[in-house]
């Protein structure tokens, strides 16, 4: 039997979820015989599996494939540090509101 990091660190995620293979199948919307086979024999899985697997469990993929320690996934969000600043909705006292351009009637195609 193969023992890959995947199939080592699928299990293990998944036993401290107290998940049977069988939950997790139905999680990911995979079969059990996809969850056994990699966990126990280590078979290639394909990327959409890998990501259904990790979304399911709440991990990265790199963490499952041995790429990373960290078993939190990378978030999108940016923290309150790396988010731009934004131009305040209203303009500070004594200044005026920048105007918006007007739509123009009776310029719409077709129309004399």
């Amino acid at each position: 039997m193969e023992h890959t990091v995947l199939g080592e660190r699928l299990h293990t995620v998944r036993r401290r979820q107290n998940l049977s293979q069988a939950d997790l199948a139905m999680k990911a919307a995979v079969t059990v015989t996809t969850i056994s086979a990699i966990e126990s024999r280590g078979v290639d899985v394909r990327g959409s599996t890998l990501a259904a697997l990790a979304r399911a469990l709440g991990v990265s993929t790199d963490y499952l494939l041995g790429l990373w320690d960290d078993p939190e996934p990378w978030s999108p969000e940016p923290s309150a540090q790396d988010k731009p600043t934004m131009r305040p909705a209203t303009p500070p006292a004594g200044e005026a509101p920048t105007p918006r351009p007007r739509k123009r009637e009776g310029t719409a195609k077709g129309k004399g």
